[in-house]
């Protein structure tokens, strides 16, 4: 549901036109929870409206918050690209690494802040906790594997060996993210951040 023209309307009322006059300076706001994502929301136009076209890194307590927060911004800013960037399930001191779903997330929305023109608004949203944690400079600029129907592009061999180098496990059959297999010419590949494996058939 887009809530776009929320912003527009709550203008009329004074404080938050001033708050919206407060967009270029470093200022602290007490606003209720429900009114955050709006006047997130309003700031970030008033400053794309003078000339910053930069991404918004917005930080939450928690995840929970951070989640129904970009939810909140997507429906205020529906021309706006907006992404959580999530933490890791397990703590610094456990010898457990996250799962391939949070790694797949976390480097999609890196891809993201890499690749942002500037031509729409990019809104990131991080809980203190992800936001605290550790970014690896391989994750930072990993480029995507890229793979065209009837175009010439990477051999097998090469896709197999890339996917090993990036930490995927090969297996017999794959069930999970982080998971490949290879079948004669037919490879089976589960990436981090899809809902289901994917078959490519190198013929």
């Amino acid at each position: 549901m887009s809530l776009h023209g929320l912003s527009t309307l709550l203008q009329r009322s004074e404080s938050f036109a001033r708050a919206l006059d407060a967009a270029g300076l470093d200022t602290e706001f007490a606003a209720t929870e429900a009114m955050r994502p709006a006047l997130i929301a309003g700031l970030l136009k008033r400053r794309r409206e003078a000339g910053d076209r930069g991404p918004l890194l917005v930080i939450a307590a928690t995840s929970r918050e951070a989640d129904s927060l970009r939810a909140a911004i997507a429906s205020l800013l529906p021309d706006a690209v907006t992404a959580e960037f999530p933490a890791w399930e397990t703590l610094p001191h456990e010898r457990l690494s996250p799962s391939a779903e949070t790694v797949g997330r976390r480097a999609t929305v890196l891809r993201l802040l890499r690749e942002h023109d500037g031509s729409t608004p990019l809104v990131l949203v991080a809980s203190v906790r992800a936001a605290l944690q550790p970014v690896s400079p391989h994750a930072a600029n990993a480029t995507p594997i890229v793979l065209r129907a009837g175009q010439d592009s990477l051999g097998l061999e090469e896709v197999s060996r890339t996917l090993v180098e990036r930490a995927y496990t090969r297996v017999d059959m794959v069930t999970r993210r982080g998971e490949f297999a290879v079948r004669g010419g037919i490879l089976d590949v589960f990436p981090p951040t899809a809902e289901q494996a994917v078959r490519v058939d190198f013929f």
